[in-house]
């Protein structure tokens, strides 16, 4: 089994992730931002590291030797918050796992990633990536469109409010098509 070192695991996918991991009989270690969030990690036995992927001294956090799987990201709050924490928070996480040894990386991207900075997250994930497969660590870029299960913040939201709206407003010309991925096939993944 391997030593994993796991972002975002306080996160929707993480959730869901931990778990199935700790199942499997891997080893996880979490990087979170604080002790009433590592909590229901310990009790599954993870082991924690507190940490915030926008903050520099992530670099001299303890990796672990074999595997990173990145799912953390800001999706909201200020373009510096933005970038900070998804390119840059990346950047640190990636110089952080060669100076100690990883060998992969997989990271949870978007299918929204783009080059063109239009929309602050879409443009820091997309610098993300590009500093990953830059990285000398072998790596995995899952790009999923809208992940949707149990308690999901996009599906979820969207029958909140068809549940206590009257008219429910339809963005753009309605014909926007997604292709939505459950929570337990990324996990899968």
């Amino acid at each position: 089994m391997a030593e994993i070192f796991l972002t975002g695991a306080t996160g929707f996918v993480g959730r869901y992730l931990v778990p199935a991991l700790i199942r499997d009989g891997h080893t996880v270690r979490c990087l979170v931002r604080s002790a009433e969030r590592a909590t229901p990690l310990r009790a599954l036995g993870c082991e924690i590291l507190f940490g915030d992927l926008s903050a520099p001294s992530l670099s001299d956090s303890p990796l672990p030797s074999e595997i990173i799987i990145h799912l953390a990201a800001v999706h909201r709050g200020s373009p510096e918050l933005i970038y900070r924490t998804n390119a840059d928070g990346t950047a640190r996480l990636l110089q952080a796992a060669r100076s100690q040894g990883a060998r992969k990386i997989l990271y949870l991207s978007t299918v929204t990633a783009a080059e063109k900075p239009s929309w602050p997250y879409a443009h820091s994930v997309w610098l993300a990536e590009q500093a990953i497969r830059q990285s000398s660590l072998k790596y995995t870029i899952l790009r999923c469109s809208v992940i949707v299960g149990p308690d999901d913040p996009f599906l979820g939201g969207i029958v909140r409010m068809v549940q206590r709206w009257p008219v429910v407003p339809i963005i753009g010309s309605g014909d926007t098509k997604f292709q939505p991925i459950s929570v337990h096939d990324v996990v899968r993944c």
